[in-house]
């Protein structure tokens, strides 16, 4: 309806127009253009009127949405700003984890290479104990053995030369010192 009027008024102020343009000239306004210069405040004041209201409402809603979407950006970027932080946080704290994680690690690589070296050592000493020990045992059973090995064949040189060369009481004599001295010798 506004419309309607609105186009209706312009028609009319425009045949005004036409018609007082052809009327003659003069140095005084002329009324058409004070008649359309009326027409024109009236329906400016006519539009502010009517239209005012949606206008205040229409930037008002405007402005609330503004306002809404700027708290919704406030609240979007402290969330986004604590995010930022708490990552930050994490990192930081992983940065210091794997420091010492790499810390601990060489600490332990190098307890445990300590612990290898002393363990190595250990057998190494265990290892020449045992040897020195079985050498010491081979010595003793080579020496029995070379002893008893000694002693049988002194045994049967004895028996030779007794048997040929001295008589059978010599003989028996000799075999009987020859024990004793024996039983001393190997026990």
């Amino acid at each position: 309806m506004i419309h309607t009027s609105l186009v209706l008024f312009l028609q009319s102020s425009m045949a005004n127009a036409a018609e007082s343009a052809h009327s003659a000239h003069s140095n005084e306004i002329p009324t058409v253009i004070i008649w359309q210069f009326v027409n024109l405040a009236i329906l400016f004041s006519a539009l502010i009127y009517l239209l005012k209201d949606s206008v205040k409402k229409s930037f008002a809603d405007k402005k609330t949405e503004f306002l809404a979407q700027a708290e919704k950006s406030k609240a979007a970027q402290a969330e986004a700003e604590k995010s930022y932080l708490e990552i930050k946080q994490k990192l930081d704290q992983f940065n210091l984890s794997a420091n010492g994680s790499v810390s601990r690690a060489r600490d332990e690589a190098q307890e445990l290479r300590k612990q290898m070296v002393s363990d190595a050592k250990n057998q190494a000493q265990r290892l020449k104990e045992e040897a020195t020990s079985s050498a010491k045992n081979e010595s003793l059973r080579a020496q029995r053995k070379l002893h008893s090995q000694v002693v049988a064949d002194v045994l049967n040189m004895a028996r030779t030369v007794l048997s040929k060369d001295i008589g059978s009481n010599d003989h028996q004599k000799l075999q009987s010192d020859f024990s004793k001295n024996i039983q001393v010798v190997n026990p």
